[in-house]
């Protein structure tokens, strides 16, 4: 009997340690509907192996004010402070904190992205915010020493789509409650790749304690094929947002040819100015 082949990463590199708490992890500045300075989050020392996988938390920004946030990944491959973005733009409003102590959201904002990462890189962090928000904590989890390199994809680069940046938002969609919204394009991608995200927005100084599935499919107007569905979030009353789970399988091949189209489907209609943003990892 065959055994199909299994990866399994013998190392793991995390910026973050200690117990949980409401802010976890570096505490990064941010800009206001700009970029701000970076913060690095882990040495370029650290970071003993390549790097096939990386894991994002962003959280702490919620509470008490509208918090449309975006942040920049970056790296800096001489293992200095010069970092230059790897994965842009994503969208991380309303963070929640990361552990709760109180009946409400938590766990923060996280993404999940294949990308590579070499040995002895830096990795930073930058943030643009619209209002007055908390500054943002962020961690990150890196992955590498891949018992089966031959049974994993890796990617070189990551796109964003649907962003505005002049208020650090993503596009501007309409939910629907007893069923998904209609499709909204998010862009054309610039190039092809084979794994995406989805990131959901929301700029509301007064919140209501909703729930969010969150469609990311590509196509054109009549055909589309879902490449990640029911991405769960969830908003509290204390004008904070957490992503309680996200799809796995988000493989899939996105091409120049596709349009990225975003859906929402809401568990209510109490909290407004709601956004999404596509990711498409390549390479």
């Amino acid at each position: 009997m065959l055994i199909n082949p299994v990866n399994e990463f013998r190392y793991k590199l995390r910026s973050w340690s200690g117990t949980p708490a409401n802010a976890y992890g570096t505490l990064c500045t941010k800009a206001t509907n700009a970029y701000g300075t970076w913060t690095s989050l882990i040495s370029g020392a650290s970071v003993a192996h390549d790097i096939y996988a990386v894991y994002i938390n962003i959280n702490r920004i919620g509470g008490g004010a509208a918090s449309d946030t975006i942040c920049n990944i970056g790296i800096d491959p001489a293992g200095g402070t010069s970092f230059t973005t790897l994965i842009p733009d994503l969208l991380c409003s309303a963070a929640a904190v990361y552990a709760a102590s109180f009946n409400g959201a938590s766990g923060g904002i996280s993404y999940y992205f294949p990308i590579f990462i070499p040995a002895g890189s830096s990795v930073g962090a930058q943030f643009s915010t619209n209002g007055a928000v908390n500054n943002p904590y962020a961690m990150l989890t890196l992955y590498g020493q891949p018992s089966r390199p031959d049974a994993i994809n890796v990617g070189r680069w990551v796109d964003s789509y649907g962003i505005t940046a002049a208020s650090s938002s993503g596009t501007a969609v309409t939910p629907g409650t007893s069923s998904p919204g209609s499709w909204t394009s998010l862009g054309t991608p610039s190039r092809s790749g084979w794994y995406t995200q989805v990131g959901l927005g929301i700029n509301d100084s007064t919140m209501a304690a909703e729930a969010y599935l969150c469609d990311l499919a590509a196509g054109d107007a009549s055909n589309k094929r879902i490449l990640t569905e029911h991405n769960l979030f969830a908003t509290d009353t204390l004008e904070q947002m957490g992503n309680c789970y996200r799809d796995e399988q988000c493989y899939g091949m996105v091409t120049t040819s596709d349009t990225l189209y975003g859906r929402i489907q809401a568990s209510a209609t109490g909290n407004s100015n709601l956004s999404l943003a596509a990711y498409v990892l390549g390479g």
